[in-house]
This record gives structure tokens, C-alpha cells and sequence, in this order.
């Protein structure tokens, strides 16, 4: 009797993309990336999160080569990627947002970095945005330092001005970096994951619903021995937050501060009491701020509303 040896070949790259009512950002997104990743082994997911636009329509016509998974909800980034790394198989996992433009060869550099170095857990691009600006595309873990520091750039009015020019170096030496390096946290706008991370360090936290997501999994990333790593060298577009602008700034700033909360809450328990104060300070600051200005220039309420909004956040958290 013979036997036949089957030998499975397994996809390169699972694509997984999130849309919510990014009709036309997708289009172009998918327009740029079939092209770049034709001589790979690929599946490209879209996971719709219940958009109410022409997306799901769209893309069954135009993209039928494509597999979705239609949620009747609006589940969140974490949910809705893990719903693709839960069955479908790859070697590599590329997460990209629906407002990135791909140019050719990144997409075949990154998986190529990533076959060269088998240390890499994880790696992203360059991030830039449609004027050619490098956006910081890796960052460190949030920490108290780093936390006080960006509110008193954010968060500090009149004075955000002068800190954001005393803080502004360690991010243009980021900015400036011209060779890989390893990265505490990438940006998940594009970023590709090896499998045997998937498989020992599980799929993203769905306790947050929006933001920090990338924080979570790079910090058990780092407690499994794994590393990310940031390519300089390599250029991906990013349209930077436009589906993020159809929630609305206030609920964007929201889901920010409640994403925060929950990272330091799960990985640095002790350190919450001080982060509070950090947070109710410059937003008690912010809100009095706004109220003077609203007082004096007759403004409409909206830093008014966004510092009560962030201000029932911290409150809802817990109190100090």
C-alpha cells in the first residue's frame, strides 16, 4: 500500500479589518492592499461592526474574493479582530485600519522582517499622514510620569504650550529613528503578529472597547518574552482616526480616559489612587478653565461638556 503524503500549506498573512460606516476609506484601503499582497498567501476578513452606511453592500459587490463577518452590533476593535484570530489560520496576522493607504513593497516588508527575525513578536510601519507627516507610530507604556506628562501638554491651558515644547524632544527622536527598533507598543492601525504569539499570549483583551488595546497585548507580549518592533524604513498611510471622528470628539475622549483607567487597574492596581488626582486635578483645572472662557467670549459648551464628561468618567471609575 502507498501512502501519500499531504502536506498543508498554511495561509501567509490573515488580513483583518474593522469597519464601522467607512464606506469609502475601506474602498481605497482594499484598492491599495490586493495589489501589494497578490504573490502572498492571503485571506483578507472584513469584520463589519453594524454599519448603517453602503459599506456591507459595497464590499459584497466589489470585493467578493473577500470573507466578512457581519455583526449586528457595534462589538468594539478587540471583539471584532478577535472573531478573525479565533478561525482563521495564518502565519502572520496583519491588523490594519480602514483609513490606511498602503504603498507598494510595505506590506512585503514587514512579513519579510519578520521571516528574517524570528525574535520579532510583532512588528509596524512607519505611520505618516496624507500631508507626509510621520505620526509616532510606537510609544512606551503608559505610566504615571508619562500620564502627568500628557495632561500637562493636553489638559494645562494657557500653559499646554510651554510643556509640549519641553516634552517635544524624546517624541522627535522617535519621530526621527531611521532604523528598526524595538518598541515597547506599536500602533495596531497596521501591524502584523506572529502566530505563535496568538497562541501563547491569546487574543486581545475585549474589556476595553476602544483604545489601549495595543497597550494590553504588548505588555503580556512582553511578561511571555516576546518582542515588537518598530520599522522606520517602511511607509504605511494613515488617514489618522476618521472613523474615530464620526463618534465624536467627547466620546472619543471618554472611551480614551475609561480605556486608561482600565490598563493601569489590571496591570498597576497600587498606582491608581495617584493617577486619579493626576486626572481629577487637570480636568477640574480644564473645566473651571472653560467655564471663564465660556463666561467671558460667551462660547458655546462644548470644553464644558467634554470636561464633565471626563470628569462622570473618573467618577463612574471608582472614587479616590
Amino acid at each position: 500500500m502507498v501512502k501519500i503524503k499531504v502536506e498543508f500549506q498554511m495561509t501567509k498573512v490573515v488580513v483583518v479589518i474593522v469597519n464601522w460606516n467607512t464606506c469609502e476609506l475601506t474602498r481605497d484601503c482594499l484598492n491599495s492592499l490586493l495589489p501589494e499582497i497578490k504573490d502572498i498567501g492571503y485571506e483578507v476578513w472584513i469584520v463589519d461592526n453594524a454599519s448603517v452606511d453602503d459599506s456591507v453592500t459595497m464590499l459584497k459587490k466589489e470585493f467578493p474574493m473577500i470573507r466578512f463577518i457581519i455583526n449586528d452590533t457595534n462589538v468594539g476593535f478587540a471583539r471584532a479582530n478577535n472573531q478573525i484570530f479565533r478561525i482563521a489560520e495564518g502565519e502572520y496576522y496583519l491588523l490594519l485600519n480602514t483609513d490606511t493607504i498602503i504603498p507598494p513593497g510595505s506590506i512585503q516588508g514587514l512579513i519579510s522582517f519578520m521571516d528574517e527575525n524570528p525574535d520579532a513578536g510583532a512588528a509596524g510601519p512607519r505611520l505618516k499622514n496624507a500631508a507626509g507627516i510621520a505620526e509616532v507610530g510606537l510609544k512606551p507604556f503608559p505610566t504615571l510620569g508619562g500620564e502627568l506628562r500628557y495632561c500637562l501638554v493636553s489638559h494645562f491651558f494657557p500653559f499646554n504650550a510651554l510643556f509640549s515644547r519641553l516634552f517635544g524632544g524624546k517624541k522627535a527622536a522617535r519621530l526621527a529613528a531611521d532604523k528598526p527598533m524595538p518598541s515597547e507598543v506599536l500602533s495596531a492601525a497596521c501591524l502584523v503578529i506572529r502566530r505563535e504569539v496568538i497562541e501563547k499570549v491569546g487574543v486581545l483583551a475585549e474589556d476595553y472597547f476602544l483604545f489601549s488595546e495595543e497597550n494590553d497585548y504588548f505588555y503580556r507580549m512582553k511578561q511571555a518574552g516576546y518582542k515588537g518592533y518598530y520599522l522606520p524604513n517602511i511607509e504605511v498611510i494613515h488617514l489618522i482616526g476618521m472613523s474615530r471622528k464620526k463618534r465624536g470628539s467627547i466620546d472619543s475622549e471618554v472611551n480614551f480616559f475609561r480605556s486608561r483607567l482600565l490598563f493601569f487597574r489590571k496591570f498597576h492596581q497600587s498606582k491608581m489612587f495617584v493617577l486619579k488626582v493626576i486626572y481629577y486635578f487637570f480636568f477640574y483645572w480644564s473645566y473651571l478653565v472653560a467655564g471663564i472662557i465660556k463666561t467671558l467670549k460667551h462660547g458655546d459648551d462644548n470644553y464644558l461638556g467634554r470636561y464633565k464628561a471626563l470628569i462622570k468618567t473618573l467618577r463612574e471609575g471608582g472614587k479616590i
